[in-house]
């Protein structure tokens, strides 16, 4: 039973994922955004200066400094670097696409011309196959040309859980307290 419980327990401490201890730890020139609502209306983003005990010293994007009640803070949010949209603008330009053609040969096939012969009306289908194809091409580097910066949120408590074995036989238990 003991055994069954310590490599449960070491299981737990290495399934920790390494990028998420990383996230935790917050360092000077780290591009954060900061929520505190009793020092700034909305959300600053800035880069950290410095961080002790009390306070947070960020560098604005203009370049001044902001200094931040660590008591004041709601939220903080690490930049994890910026992206583009292209899959979602692909997907956005064939959708339109294929509502543009698509009524386009809803409104020709209903013609009463007697002119059209089956060869015309085949022709919508690839009018309408090309047309979507084509927006979302246009879409999906209209989405690649928009790159937006993602944030990853900072857990509420920098409190860590670590379990190791210990020489001599036995488990050892670790916290750490971040913020």
């Amino acid at each position: 039973m003991a055994r069954t419980t310590i490599a449960t327990l070491l299981l737990l401490g290495l399934a920790v994922p390494a990028a998420a201890q990383d996230a935790n730890t917050l360092a000077p020139g780290t591009r954060v955004r900061v929520e505190a609502p009793t020092v700034t209306d909305g959300r600053t983003t800035g880069s950290l200066a410095s961080i002790d005990a009390t306070v947070l010293h960020l560098t604005l994007e203009d370049g001044e400094t902001l200094t931040v009640p660590r008591d004041a803070v709601e939220s903080i949010e690490v930049s994890a670097g910026r992206r583009s949209h292209w899959v979602r603008g692909s997907g956005i330009g064939a959708l339109v696409g294929l509502a543009f053609s698509g009524t386009v040969a809803i409104i020709g096939a209903n013609e009463s011309d007697s002119s059209l012969d089956s060869l015309d009306r085949a022709m919508y289908g690839a009018f309408i196959v090309v047309t979507t194809a084509g927006s979302a091409v246009v879409g999906g580097v209209t989405g690649a040309l928009i790159r937006t910066e993602q944030w990853e949120p900072m857990p509420a408590s920098g409190v860590r859980v670590g379990v190791r074995p210990v020489a001599g036989g036995g488990v050892g238990i670790g916290v750490s307290l971040r913020f």
